[in-house]
């Protein structure tokens, strides 16, 4: 498809219509099938910290962190230090899954996370 041609060309930087919010925003979007009725499975913080911005959920026994932080400076939001641009935190237990967009450190409760050097 060609951006210039997109249905949401408010989306995509090389479209012809003027951007919503500007093209530098990032969106989580977080989909989880519930009964009628049933409250909600996490309750959500949101995080910031210098210009990074983000969210942190939490459900019965795990819990998510997800930060963007355009300016890649060094921010401490919570139990993360990162310089990353982008950062997704997945807790179940003792065990942390991670990924990260970037940056040279990821740090999560004093703990120096490894980062993949193609980022």
């Amino acid at each position: 498809m060609n951006p210039a041609k997109s249905p949401y060309p408010h989306w995509d930087a090389r479209g012809d219509a003027e951007p919503l919010y500007d093209n530098c925003c990032q969106y989580l979007i977080v989909l989880s099938a519930i009964a009628a009725g049933q409250q909600l499975p996490y309750t959500l913080e949101r995080l910031a910290a210098g210009s990074a911005k983000g969210v942190r959920l939490v459900g019965e026994g795990e819990e998510f962190v997800v930060l963007f932080n355009h300016a890649r400076e060094l921010v401490t939001v919570g139990d993360l230090e990162t310089d990353a641009e982008k950062v997704v935190l997945r807790l179940r237990g003792e065990t942390v899954e991670h990924e990260a967009v970037g940056g040279s450190v990821l740090t999560w409760r004093g703990v120096s996370l490894p980062l993949k050097s193609n980022q």
